[in-house]
């Protein structure tokens, strides 16, 4: 009975751990990293705040702005996964576009 008491304790004490608002701050700055580090524009920004999905599907979205190897402005979005430590950008241009009909 103890050892189950003990288990469920360290879990629990565990979850609360990551759950601190200094490893929310040490995520946000390695999604920010992540994202600008495979931008490939010069002097990349990170554009407001990131927009956070729930656990469920665990994505932070980033808007960077930068120029291209052409020197034209560009945003792009990166999607972070928080698990598993991997991003994917996409061109962000047509992302303030007008209203779409789903």
């Amino acid at each position: 009975m103890y050892k189950y008491a003990l288990v469920l304790a360290l879990v629990f004490a565990s979850s609360l751990a990551a759950s601190t608002p200094e490893s929310w701050k040490q995520l946000d700055r390695k999604s920010g990293r992540t994202c600008i580090a495979i931008s490939g524009l010069a002097r990349p920004e990170l554009l407001a705040f990131k927009n956070s999905f729930s656990d469920v599907i665990g994505i932070d979205l980033r808007m960077i702005r930068g120029r291209d190897a052409k020197g034209h402005m560009k945003r792009l979005l990166c999607a972070y996964n928080r698990s598993s430590g991997r991003a994917e950008i996409q061109d962000g241009k047509n992302w303030l576009g007008p209203t779409v009909q789903p």
